[in-house]
């Protein structure tokens, strides 16, 4: 039985007494999968749920999964695979000393890419919301307080969308509906606010934690010759190894054929091919 269906029919059991029970249910049913069925990449079509589960035993939605509700994706880690298209993004600015110099490189290299700001930050320099959106490039929400919200209520999600939308908003006019929980943190409340909120939530299916600074030749090794179609690219406004890689990693993806997308076309894209729905 693909762990797919035994994830989603795990939420339905309510009768078990305890969530080590559950564990216990799922760490055997996960032996059962093939080595096959592991390697593919899967796509779930959530529907309602009928029965709330205990606080105590509700799954944490899959991170390395599309959620789909009907013809639109709600949450999006990866676009279509069999395409050519591939997403630049960057979290965690405006950083004035470097957010400029990013947007210069892009110019120069004619790449859009798709900026995950963080509503305070939008505050302290609003100026460089106009230009990204000048130059073509999504502006999109990655809260305004850069909060954990593993533990979010919907409340506490609205809010910060909210917020981050009105920094947004005030800096360059647009209102968008592209959101990143910070750090990729996010329980079912996240993807419902954010719903609610009629924002699409985007993770990312390739990480080279440039935020942590490893140099630029590793960056280049954990990007340079894995990305594929679809790829979701996460990297960081503000940080000097990203600048140092970006040029060499652009020109690679170019020559394998590939086009460099926003978020939202990449969703677009996804939907029309109807991939994995």
């Amino acid at each position: 039985m693909p762990l797919k269906t035994l994830w989603s029919q795990s939420r339905t059991v309510v009768g078990f007494a305890n969530g080590a029970r559950i564990a216990a249910f799922l760490i055997c049913a996960c032996h059962c999968v093939s080595a096959q069925d592991t390697k593919k990449d899967t796509v779930r079509n959530i529907p309602a749920i009928a029965l709330p589960l205990p606080a105590a035993i509700k799954p944490a939605p899959e991170l390395h999964v599309n959620t789909w509700r009907g013809n639109r994706v709600i949450k999006l880690w990866r676009g279509d695979p069999n395409g050519k298209d591939v997403a630049l993004t960057f979290d965690d600015g405006p950083h004035p000393a470097y957010t400029l110099r990013l947007l210069d490189l892009l110019h120069e290299q004619h790449v859009k890419a798709t900026f995950f700001v963080v509503g305070k930050k939008v505050d302290e320099a609003p100026w460089l919301l106009p230009r990204m959106i000048a130059d073509g490039h999504e502006v999109a929400n990655h809260t305004y307080n850069h909060l954990n919200l593993n533990d979010a209520d919907e409340t506490l999600v609205m809010s910060e969308i909210r917020l981050g939308q009105d920094a947004i908003m005030r800096a360059c006019g647009a209102k968008t509906f592209s959101f990143r929980p910070p750090g990729g943190h996010h329980n079912l409340s996240v993807l419902v606010g954010a719903e609610k909120m009629k924002c699409r939530t985007y993770l990312w299916s390739d990480d080279p934690a440039d935020f942590a600074n490893p140099g630029a030749d590793v960056l280049e090794k954990r990007l340079i010759g894995k990305v594929t179609g679809g790829a979701i690219i996460l990297l960081h406004d503000g940080i000097e190894q990203t600048l140092d890689i970006l040029p060499n990693l652009i020109a690679r993806l170019k020559r394998e054929g590939y086009q460099f997308v926003t978020v939202t076309e990449l969703a677009a894209h996804l939907e029309a091919a109807g991939y994995g729905r």
